[in-house]
């Protein structure tokens, strides 16, 4: 954490000396004046802050900034007011260092849009493009107000997604859980009472031989399953698995399908958003290519971009990159012939919006029932292979 040497006069008219360590100037701003003193000079020891480890701004923050910002500045409020105000509500720590930095920026003569483009990264450069758009056309209440509505339906649809797979991924923790108990305590615990596996079928001699195999070497098996994770772990972060994983989304069989509606959404209501800014159509592309964040659709969107700067049309540099659904782009082609491309691409995020939304529902309504079943098929397999030897041994005792 950077150590700030300064020289200040408290508030009984005394010259005091001393550090302070802060993650940034903004917050060592703060520590001074909740201290009630009054700076002199201040010097940095160190380089780094916070916004050098490429700290984000939570999506969710970002919407209740740019609405009560917007809602700020349609009262007559000024951007300079609007963040003092802001800084004040805000929880978030660092959101506060963020909007503190932002704020003596603008002191110093910057705009909006270029004291947050200062704090690296921070702020999406979605977010400040818009806003530096809007500073441009007189527009920063407008392009604010889009902004919210932006991460608004982001948040929504994300929440929907967490939301319909809460229970199965509930299912699937217990349905490993389940299989480890079995295997771990209760297959090892019958083996004891029945003996050797040698006289059983052959699934429950293999059921039994995993359980015991699994009991002499549990601690060789966490440690080579540990071994796995931070070996995919590693590998995960490379370029090569990144893109072959966006692809994947994009391809997999009805969860690509599901993905892409939900792609579809985001990219034609990014378009509109930037265009009603006055953003060109290159530029705007490249935006909504960074706010999907998906490698592989960024690089066919880098393609769609090469064809339109070759003199092909929007729509049909699309339908040649085969992205998105027949839907968007013949959507797309007549907004070019009408006129009208913004309103036609706002029209079609809301509607894509809403088959997202059904698509996520329908998928929850058949992936639960289906892992309720799997869960039943595991644990009984387990309990047949388990409890057949028992039955048979008990039969041979009654026998006698």
């Amino acid at each position: 954490m950077p150590k700030y040497v300064y020289t200040a006069i408290n508030e009984n008219g005394e010259k005091v000396k001393g550090f302070i360590e802060a993650d940034s100037i903004g917050e060592f701003n703060l520590i001074l004046k909740g201290r009630k003193e009054y700076l002199i000079k201040v010097k940095n020891t160190e380089e780094s802050n916070i916004f050098e480890n490429k700290f984000r701004i939570p999506k969710k923050e970002l919407f209740v900034m740019c609405r009560q910002f917007s809602s700020m500045l349609s009262s007559g409020v000024n951007s300079v007011k609007c963040l003092e105000i802001l800084y004040n509500q805000t929880k978030n720590r660092k959101v506060k260092i963020a909007l503190y930095e932002v704020y003596e920026q603008l002191q110093t003569g910057k705009n909006l849009s270029e004291a947050m483009e200062t704090l690296n990264g921070a702020f999406p450069e979605f977010m400040i493009n818009m806003i530096k758009a809007g500073e441009m056309s007189g527009s920063l209440e407008e392009a604010i107000k889009r902004l919210a509505i932006q991460y608004e339906k982001d948040i929504k649809i994300r929440n929907k997604i967490v939301s319909s797979m809460v229970y199965p991924v509930f299912l699937l923790v217990a349905s490993i859980l389940s299989v480890l108990i079995m295997f771990g305590f209760v297959l090892p615990k019958i083996m004891d009472i029945i003996g050797s596996p040698e006289d059983m079928n052959i699934f429950s001699r293999s059921l039994f031989s995993i359980a015991n195999f699994l009991k002499e070497n549990w601690l060789v098996c966490l440690i080579v399953l540990l071994v796995l994770l931070i070996v995919f772990s590693i590998y995960a972060q490379t370029d090569k698995f990144k893109k072959d994983f966006s692809k994947f989304k994009v391809k997999a069989p009805l969860i690509g399908k599901l993905y892409v509606t939900m792609i579809a959404g985001i990219f034609t209501r990014t378009l509109s958003t930037l265009f009603l800014s006055g953003t060109t159509l290159i530029d705007a592309i490249q935006m909504a290519g960074k706010v999907i964040n998906n490698s592989y659709i960024d690089d066919m969107l880098q393609e769609v971009i090469n064809d339109i700067t070759n003199g092909m049309t929007f729509s049909d540099s699309l339908i040649k990159a085969g992205i998105f659904p027949y839907n968007v782009t013949s959507m797309i082609s007549v907004g070019e012939e009408t006129g009208s491309l913004e309103e036609i691409l706002a029209q079609t995020s809301d509607y894509y919006d809403m088959v997202a939304e059904d698509a996520i529902q329908k998928m929850s309504s058949i992936i639960e029932p289906i892992m309720i079943i799997l869960f039943g098929i595991i644990v009984l397999v387990i309990l047949a292979g388990a409890f057949v030897p028992i039955y048979t041994m008990y039969n041979n005792i009654g026998s006698i």
